[in-house]
Order: C-alpha cells, then structure tokens, then sequence
C-alpha cells in the first residue's frame, strides 16, 4: 500500500514540469499497483491517462490497457488499442494474439484463427497457454488439426518455458 502513495502523491504534484516520458513511467507504474491490487476501472483510467500523455505510447502500456478493457467487455475498444499496439510494434505477436481471443469470443473463429497465425508466424510461442486458453476453446474444437499445427509450431519456436513475452506485457486469464 506504500506504493500506492507514492504514486498518489506524485500525481498529485505539480506534474508539469515533469517530461512526458515519465509522467507515462509513473501513471504506468501506477496502474500496475492498481491492477495487482484488483482495482481494474482504476488502472484502466490510470493507462488512459498514460496513453492521452503519449500518443505514441509503448505498445506494452497499449496491450496492457487493451487487456483491461477486455477484461471488462469492452471488446471493441479493446481490439482498437491492441492494433494501436500492432502500428507501434508491428513485430510483438501478442497484440496479434490477443485479437484472436476478441474475434473468438465474437464467434468469429475463421478470423481468430487468421489473427492467431499471424501471432504464431511472429513468434508467439506460448503452446501450453493457447492450449488452455478458454477464449480459444471455438477454435481449438472447430478447427482441430489447425489448431495443432499451430500448436507444433507453437513448441518450436520455444525458447523457454513461459514463450518469448517480453516484460510488462499481460494476458487475461494468467495474469489479471
């Protein structure tokens, strides 16, 4: 609760003299604690006000807000920043992913299986989540043999345990 806080206090503070790059760092920083702290509508405002600070904000702090407002139902929105994501990193898989679990849940598993190759042909290669994950289920059971494809490309391209996500990046049901 300490860093909740120092966060509070420093937003609270004459945040006008501070450059952009770290009003972004603290407003991020921020909405993590709120987020590990179950306060999901906090943190979503909190990444909001990052990404106003920053338009062309890190696309990790884009995923990040878009995984919220997923979380939330606001899928729509969501796949909006994760494509925002995508313009900033056009090379991390897991915006590309994470799009595959909206156009699931939207039950339209032709495109969720085109977004999830896309984010396997960038090297997503977490096979043990995508084999677990709910919101793929619509696939995973009418596309089978795609699927394992997949899946077997998936496993090559593994270069640990946890797939190559970078750091801050969040996932729905693993990390929220």
């Amino acid at each position: 609760m300490e860093a909740d806080k120092l966060y509070k206090r420093a937003l609270l503070s004459d945040m006008g003299s501070v450059s952009t790059d770290k009003l972004e760092e603290v407003v991020t920083g921020y909405a993590a604690t709120l987020k590990a702290q179950g306060k999901v509508p906090e943190a979503i405002e909190q990444y909001k006000r990052a990404i106003e600070s920053k338009p062309t904000s890190h696309a990790v702090h884009l995923n990040n807000y878009a995984e919220l407002l997923g979380k939330e139902g606001r899928l729509e929105e969501a796949e909006k920043y994760y494509r925002q994501a995508m313009a900033v990193a056009p090379q991390q898989p897991f915006p590309y992913y994470n799009i595959a679990c909206i156009k699931c849940m939207q039950l339209k598993d032709k495109q969720c299986l085109s977004w999830l190759q896309k984010a396997v042909a960038l090297g997503y290669s977490d096979a043990v989540h995508a084999g677990k994950d709910s919101d793929l289920a619509l696939v995973r059971n009418r596309f089978m043999i795609e699927f394992k494809v997949l899946q077997d490309a998936m496993r090559k391209k593994q270069s640990h345990p946890q797939g190559d996500r970078p750091p801050g990046f969040i996932f729905w049901h693993e990390d929220l």
